[in-house]
């Protein structure tokens, strides 16, 4: 099985609050990561200037809600803000929230999240729906979609 060596000016392990300067991260064909090293006396053939981190953990969203972004007046206070949210829900069909839920998780993938919670206030869990690398999970489910 052939592994990619990638080094960069940092990289940080999740086991330290520190991290390896000049760290070189061994990564399998399958993403997996073999081993992480001090490359201070290595060239692993790969560089990147600046930092390597663990996947990240959006521990807080709404993807149900994706499709509104960009839709809210400002300024209105919370109470405004729901208001917007009730008069917005059933204005776009199904298929167009499913579609705009995938568009998130991929982007959210490309920046690095691995792990999302959603917060979820609806039946049938739209982002379970759609294809994604993203592990996800969700503790709310009240309302229609």
């Amino acid at each position: 099985m052939m592994s990619r060596k990638i080094q960069a000016d940092y990289v940080y392990t999740g086991l330290d609050a520190r991290p390896l300067r000049n760290g070189i991260v061994e990564i399998a064909e399958d993403g997996t990561v073999i081993s992480v090293t001090d490359g201070s006396n290595q060239d692993a053939g790969e560089y990147v200037r600046g930092a390597i981190v663990p996947g990240f953990v959006n521990a807080h969203c709404h993807l149900e809600l994706s499709y509104m972004k960009g839709k809210f007046s400002k300024g209105s206070g919370m109470a405004g803000f729901i208001d917007q949210i009730n008069a917005l829900r059933d204005t776009v069909t199904l298929q167009e929230k499913k579609q705009c839920i995938s568009d998130w998780m991929e982007t959210m993938w490309k920046r690095g999240v691995r792990v999302l919670n959603c917060l979820q206030r609806c039946q049938g869990r739209l982002w379970n729906r759609v294809s994604s690398h993203i592990t996800a999970r969700s503790r709310l489910k009240r309302r229609r979609c």
